[in-house]
């Protein structure tokens, strides 16, 4: 079997880390990662993999080069919530007709790997108006989703304890939990000022969203998780536009920029951000406009003027004090 050593070395020299500082961030020891640098062990256990993965942001090509790649084919479940909720087994859609099913799955979905108390799914499925018999129900819906995900999960995916309910998954079984895995990477690129890895990886964690999370389950439209899951996508757009305005290719955001100003008129971070990747782009006449009608909103909504941000970006519009990319930015 042929050593890593080489190609984690020229990992972590590009991160510019040293072997402590990688041990150290990886939970391994200094001699472990030396012994693999050295070619004294030819590849590091699966875990370690993992976690170098992360600490050198590495991407899933590169992460392969470790042997901590995609998994191999073989049976497999994959539950999608960053949009409408969809399911597939060994790659073959999986149809959930019951809404109970349905908003059942979303909500473990929507704690993975933590137990979710009888009382919190009784409330979901029922709310005031649970039967006596709502816990046995739930088992009854358990047990139909258990059959729809086979043969993909030897072991039962769904798991029941004493009071509680638990979806088993792994980060490439749940959009969700994948998106976290990339934006933590992200940001650790970042830190590290690798700012060219940072803007593709956050481009590929948000690009998994298809929509609104869980978008075809309303009986979760209002749940405190749904709204952290969407303010977690805010706030990495707007991490995105910063580390992409950065690195000199802020033309990337200009569509999820739009998308948050739509979706939040109010959002003075988002309209600051917007407004200067326009006039990037040579639009100035529409980042002005975007100026005057956020003004006139939170005047007329809040009775308050733009904050430093807004502010700040506006006076740059107007001395077009940014730099001019050659690709036009325009909405689609």
């Amino acid at each position: 079997m042929t050593s890593v050593g080489p190609v984690l070395r020229r990992f972590r020299h590009r991160a510019g880390m040293t072997q402590r500082e990688v041990a150290e961030r990886a939970g391994i020891s200094v001699g472990g990662l030396r012994d693999l640098e050295q070619g004294r062990v030819a590849r590091p256990r699966p875990a370690n993999a993992r976690r170098l993965t992360e600490v050198l942001c590495l991407s899933e090509e590169e992460s392969a080069q470790l042997g901590h790649g995609p998994a191999a084919a073989g049976p497999d479940l994959r539950i999608a919530v960053l949009g409408p909720l969809t399911v597939s087994v060994d790659g073959s859609a999986v149809e959930l007709r019951s809404a109970k099913q349905r908003t059942l799955l979303g909500l473990l979905a929507l704690s993975p790997n933590v137990p979710v108390s009888r009382a919190a799914v009784v409330e979901v499925l029922w709310a005031s108006a649970a039967p006596a018999a709502a816990a046995t129900l739930v088992h009854s819906h358990i047990s139909r989703l258990r059959r729809r995900f086979q043969p993909a999960v030897e072991g039962p995916a769904l798991l029941t304890g004493p009071g509680f309910w638990k979806l088993a998954i792994t980060d490439e079984g749940l959009d969700m939990l994948r998106f976290r895995r990339l934006l933590s990477q992200a940001r650790q690129a970042r830190r590290l000022g690798n700012h060219q890895q940072a803007v593709r990886t956050y481009a590929e964690a948000l690009q998994m969203w298809r929509g609104e999370p869980l978008a075809d389950v309303p009986a979760l439209a209002d749940h405190v998780k749904v709204a952290a899951l969407q303010r977690e996508r805010r706030e990495a757009v707007l991490e995105f536009a910063d580390v992409a305005w950065g690195a000199g290719c802020h033309d990337q955001t200009a569509t999820m920029l739009w998308q948050l100003v739509d979706e939040d008129p109010l959002n003075e971070a988002a309209h600051a951000r917007l407004m200067l990747t326009l006039v990037a782009a040579d639009q100035q006449g529409a980042a002005l406009g975007l100026f005057d009608r956020l003004r006139h909103r939170l005047a007329d909504e809040l009775g308050v003027s733009p904050g430093p941000a807004v502010v700040d970006a506006h006076r740059k519009v107007l001395r077009q004090d940014v730099p001019t990319w050659r690709r036009p930015t325009s909405r689609q």
